[in-house]
């Protein structure tokens, strides 16, 4: 018998290694539970790109501090709640997740700018709150079919 929900929180420490640990709870939590290997991969990229944002532009990669990560798993899609005490984001407001210009020699490509481009690709639902020093990023991801 297939589960059909699924849910988990996590608390990482907001680093680069305590993010790379907290992405291999994860990777396990989403391996045992009924979503099929591609919605897990896709899951894992964008959280890996939503933390890696917390901790190098809400802590500046030189604070320590955590990162709670809600996942609600459901049939049709899941639900990611991102929570932290780092800096808020520019404005307010999330980034637009436009894509750098890739018209250039390959030398001069940008090593930066896609995160937001995939993370938006990939939701069909998405927002950023701050509330009382807390940051909250709301994401939710369908499953789609392989």
């Amino acid at each position: 018998m297939h589960e059909t929900a699924n849910d988990s929180v996590f608390s990482l420490i907001a680093s680069q290694e305590g993010v790379r640990d907290g992405l291999l709870r994860i990777r396990r939590f989403l391996d045992a539970s009924f979503l099929d290997q591609n919605a897990c991969g896709i899951l894992e990229i964008v959280l890996a790109e939503a933390l890696n944002n917390v901790v190098e532009h809400a802590y500046d990669m030189c604070e320590t501090g955590a990162i709670s990560v809600a996942l609600q798993l459901r049939i049709g899609g899941t639900s990611i709640d991102i929570l932290d005490n780092g800096a808020a984001m520019a404005g307010n407001t999330l980034p637009e997740g436009r894509l750098p210009p890739l018209d250039c020699a390959v030398h001069n490509l940008p090593e930066g700018g896609f995160g937001w481009a995939l993370i938006r690709s990939q939701t069909d639902a998405l927002w950023y709150r701050r509330t009382k020093g807390r940051n909250h990023l709301h994401m939710h991801l369908p499953h789609r079919p392989a």
